[in-house]
C-alpha cells in the first residue's frame, strides 16, 4: 500500500505538469509536454511510461492511441472537474503485455474558442512498485522477527516461572510415601 501511494503521487504530479502544459491558443489545443514530468517517472529505470491526451470529442491529440480505457473512470473524472478542482482517478489494466497503473485527469477549458474538457491518461508499469513493496515487506520482517523472538522468550520465561511452584509441589508429593 505504501509503494502504491508513493508511485500514485508521482504519477499524479506528472499528470498535473502535463495538464499545466496543455492550453488553448486561438481555439486550438496545444500540448506542451514537459520533460520534467517524464523525468520524474523515469526514476524507475526498468519501468515504462505511456500517455494519451484526448479532446472533448474523443479525438487523440498526442500519445498512444491504443491505451486501454475505463469509460466509467473517465466520466467520473469529467464530472468531478466540472464541479470542483480536477481530481485524478486510477485504474489497473494491461498494456503491451505488462501490468500498468493508469491515471486519468481532466482539464476543463471555458474559453470562447474552446469549451470542454481534455482528458489526460498516464500509465506507468508496475515493476518498481513491486520492488519497493518487497523492500518494505523485507524491512518490516527484519523489524518484526526480533521482537517476536524476544516476546516468545519472555512468554516462555513467564510460563517457566509460573510452573516452578507446581513442579516443587509435584516433587514434594512424589517423595512422600
Amino acid at each position: 500500500r505504501a509503494a502504491q501511494i508513493s508511485f500514485d503521487r508521482l504519477l499524479a504530479g506528472a499528470a498535473l505538469q502535463i495538464a499545466e502544459g496543455t492550453n488553448v491558443i486561438e481555439g486550438e489545443i496545444i500540448v506542451n509536454l514537459p520533460i520534467s514530468a517524464f523525468e520524474t517517472l523515469s526514476l524507475a529505470p526498468d519501468d515504462r511510461v505511456f500517455y494519451r491526451i484526448i479532446d472533448r470529442n474523443d479525438l487523440p491529440l498526442t500519445g498512444y492511441d491504443d491505451l486501454p480505457r475505463n469509460r466509467h473512470i473517465e466520466n467520473q473524472v469529467i464530472n468531478t472537474a466540472k464541479h470542483q478542482s480536477p481530481t485524478p482517478a486510477y485504474f489497473d489494466d494491461e498494456y503491451s503485455g505488462e501490468p500498468v497503473r493508469f491515471l486519468v485527469l481532466a482539464k476543463l477549458f471555458t474559453e470562447d474558442a474552446y469549451t470542454g474538457e481534455v482528458l489526460i491518461q498516464l500509465g506507468h508499469t508496475l515493476k518498481a512498485r513491486g520492488e519497493m513493496a518487497e523492500e518494505i515487506s523485507w524491512r518490516a520482517i527484519q523489524l518484526i522477527v526480533p521482537f517476536f523472538l524476544i516476546g516468545l522468550l519472555l512468554v516462555m520465561l513467564g510460563i517457566w516461572q509460573l510452573l516452578r511452584p507446581i513442579r516443587r509441589l509435584n516433587n514434594a508429593i512424589a517423595h512422600r510415601s
